[in-house]
């Protein structure tokens, strides 16, 4: 028959369990909650690594953009107003 004292470190053995539980549950659930709230760009991904949005925005231009979208606007201008002169003019 188990003494009194076997039976305490019986239950002692068992709350230290329940304890451990516990504090894996509750580790779990705080590093998923800082997953969640997480920037989307700062999240990996199973398919590729993704750069935090500082370092995703970071690059050159180039091609002539500037000069592009410059020529493009002006181009609609120049178009909206022959056909606002075609219409009112």
């Amino acid at each position: 028959m188990n003494s009194p004292h076997q039976s305490e470190v019986q239950e002692n053995e068992v709350e230290e369990r329940e304890g451990q539980q516990r504090d894996s549950q509750e580790r779990d659930r705080h590093e998923h909650e800082s997953q969640e709230h997480q920037e989307w760009s700062e999240r990996q991904t199973v398919h590729s690594p993704v750069l935090p949005a500082q370092k995703a925005r970071q690059g050159g231009t180039g091609h002539h953009v500037r000069y592009a979208l410059g020529i493009g606007i002006a181009a609609i201008i120049i178009v909206f107003l022959g056909i606002y002169l075609a219409y009112f003019g």
